[in-house]
Order: structure tokens, then C-alpha cells, then sequence
């Protein structure tokens, strides 16, 4: 049996894991058996993307903050998935930094809320990362090697980095004050490139992948339809735009420059003049971190689509799955709103308890 099969059937049971672990992120216990409920939630577009909050009995007070277990920057690792006829399907969320804990005492028992976010919290200035003195970057850096020795400074050391092989372009500095967060975040804007932590807790970069080029998944249009409880699509016609153009940096009297505009003919969002299509809708952006023509057009073209798909939003309540991805693609096949075709996760929200689990998706184009 695998999940495909086991969430077809209609008994099933939630299944979780809450570990706690050391600094280094070896397991130094498992508190499942404590757990009240609590929710998992992924944000695509977020720089801290999978945060958590857990309720926990604390009938023992074992969890009161600033004791041996619930201290600052202490961390876990979530685990939820479904159980079928014995067989168990589990699945890793994130592992998350303890931030500001709740401790209640009242007439319903002991319980303590854990708030918990990825590890971009210790660089983002919310638990760590602010630069107690100027940091400086030398042009003619490989940025790939810059990223990972910074990161190396503030205690990660679990990476996932694909090698571009491009130096920085001119002297980056970061006065003191400023955060770890936002070196890192100009360093991936010259090179094009996504970094995030993964649900494994690991530091992950890569090239900006284009939708079309992903695989579907999860097919919830034909065998999966009845995993769909509650569907609907949501087009932000407000937020929309279909050209875009890059300012980019100047050099020798030279400003590079990239545009990108929907020039399909057959698209919802053509930028030709009514009737063919809505007309330009634009938007300009600075990148003085970018030197060539080149890289400003490929920020235009991701730009551009980041701005047509929210042209198509789906908003999904379904049987919990919990073997959903960050970024994967899923097929739908709704005729009485129209949500049909490719469509990119942007937002899980997932009950501990598998009782609710919602996913925010726009079409892939």
C-alpha cells in the first residue's frame, strides 16, 4: 500500500511526532505524548516560510519557560502523517527555533503554546543575525562560497547549494546594525536564485524554477476529486500585471535594462489594447545589484510571472495529505469555478491533528 492508496480509504488515523534536539539538530527527546494540538503552516512567499505552534500538557511543569527543556533557541523537528491498517506514513515539516512560549495555568489543566519558526529566524534579527560590526563582501567573490561562509559565522552548517559559478559584481557591504538575513537575500538577487530553509532544516539555494517546468504531483481532477471537501477560486484581477521592466545597475555610463511582457495572444492577461486583450498593466522595478542586460531580463521574466499567476487563485480544503512539498504542482479539474489545469502550491496550513488541512494554489501559466 502506498499514501496514494491509503488516503482513499475512510478510516484513517493522524499520526505526529514532535522531537526536541540539540543545537547540532540530533534527537534529544520525543515529547509526542504531550501534545494537545497545533497547526503547521508553509508560506511561499514568505522569508521565514514554515512556521508552527503546539500546545503541549505541562501538568508536570516540565515545559516552564527558561527551565532545562523550554529555553531560547532551543529547537524541534515535526513529523505528521497518516496511519492505515498498520501501516504508517510519516512525514518531516520543518525543523523550527523555539520562540516566545505561552505558560497557562487555569480551571482546564497545565498547558504550555510553543511558537516556532524556521531557522531564518536566527539570521533575520527575530532570534539572531544582526551584524555587531560592518561586513564586507570583495568584488570578485564567488557569491556560492560568500553565502556559505557567512552563514558558517552564525552556526548553519547543513547546506544544499547549487554551484552558478558567479562572482559578485562589485563590493558588497553590509554596515553593523544590519542583519545576516539581508546580505544573504542581495547575494541570491544578483545570481536570480531562491534560498529558503527546506523541511529537513536544510540551508537550500537554487535558480528560480519555472512552474511549467515542474511535474504534477497530485492529480485531484479524475482519481483524487473526492480528497477536495471545499473549493474556491479567488482571481486577484487587482494584482495582476503583464509587463514588467528592470532597472538595473550603471556602469561605464552604461544602465542595463530587461523587460518582459505577456505577449500571448490566447492569454486572459495579453497586454494588447481591449478587445484582444486587458492592456498594459506595468510594473518597474531597481535592481542595482544587477550588471548585464541578461540578468535583468531573466528578473523580468520571473517577476512577470509571479505577477500573471496571481491572476489565479485557488483556495483548497482537503482531506489532510500530509506528503505535500513546498512549490509542487497539482492538476484540478473544477468546471463549476473554473479552476482547472496546473496549479502551484503558495500555502499549506495543516492541523497536528489531521483534522484540516488547506491549500492555497495558483495556476500555473
Amino acid at each position: 500500500m502506498d499514501l496514494k492508496d491509503a488516503l482513499l480509504y475512510k478510516v484513517r488515523h493522524a499520526v505526529s511526532k514532535i522531537e526536541w534536539l540539540d543545537w547540532e539538530e540530533n534527537v534529544i527527546a520525543d515529547y509526542t505524548s504531550y501534545e494537545n494540538d497545533g497547526n503547521i503552516t508553509f508560506e511561499k512567499s514568505s522569508d521565514i516560510k514554515r512556521t508552527s505552534s503546539i500546545s503541549l500538557i505541562n501538568n508536570l511543569s516540565q515545559f516552564v519557560p527558561y527551565g532545562s527543556i523550554v529555553n531560547m533557541k532551543a529547537k524541534y523537528r515535526l513529523w505528521t502523517g497518516i496511519n492505515v491498517l498498520g501501516n504508517e506514513f510519516l512525514y518531516q515539516k520543518g525543523v523550527f527555533v523555539l520562540g516566545d512560549p505561552e505558560a497557562i495555568n487555569s480551571s482546564e489543566g497545565q498547558s504550555i503554546t510553543i511558537n516556532g519558526s524556521d531557522k531564518w529566524a536566527l539570521i533575520d534579527g527575530k532570534m539572531g543575525g544582526v551584524l555587531a560590526d560592518t561586513y564586507q563582501i570583495p568584488a570578485g567573490t564567488d557569491i556560492i562560497t560568500a553565502m556559505k561562509s557567512l552563514l558558517q559565522l552564525y552556526g548553519e552548517t547543513k547546506f544544499n547549494l547549487l554551484q552558478m559559478g558567479i562572482m559578485a559584481p562589485y563590493t558588497i557591504t553590509k554596515d553593523a546594525g544590519g542583519t545576516v538575513a539581508d546580505l544573504v537575500k542581495e547575494l541570491a538577487l544578483i545570481m536570480s536564485y531562491e534560498v529558503s530553509y527546506d523541511q529537513y532544516g536544510v540551508f537550500t539555494g537554487h535558480p528560480i524554477i519555472d512552474a511549467l517546468e515542474k511535474i504534477v504531483a497530485w492529480d485531484y481532477g479524475v482519481a483524487y476529486r473526492n480528497l477536495i471537501t471545499d473549493i474556491r477560486r479567488n482571481p486577484g484581477w487587482s494584482k495582476i500585471f503583464n509587463y514588467v521592466k528592470v532597472v538595473g545597475a550603471t556602469e561605464s555610463g552604461k544602465t542595463y535594462k530587461g523587460v518582459a511582457r505577456d505577449d500571448n495572444i490566447d492569454s486572459p492577461t495579453y497586454v494588447a489594447n481591449p478587445p484582444l486583450g486587458i492592456g498594459q498593466k506595468a510594473k518597474n522595478i531597481t535592481a542595482n545589484e544587477l550588471y548585464s542586460d541578461e540578468q535583468c531580463v531573466d528578473r523580468a521574466k520571473f517577476e512577470l510571472t509571479q505577477g500573471l499567476k496571481a491572476d489565479d487563485r485557488v483556495t483548497l480544503k482537503i482531506v489532510p495529505n500530509p506528503s505535500h512539498e513546498d512549490d509542487e504542482v497539482i492538476s484540478l479539474n473544477d468546471e463549476s469555478t473554473g479552476a482547472i489545469g496546473n496549479h502551484e502550491i503558495q500555502r499549506i496550513s495543516e492541523s497536528l491533528d489531521g483534522t484540516d488541512m488547506t491549500l492555497e494554489v495558483w495556476r500555473v501559466r
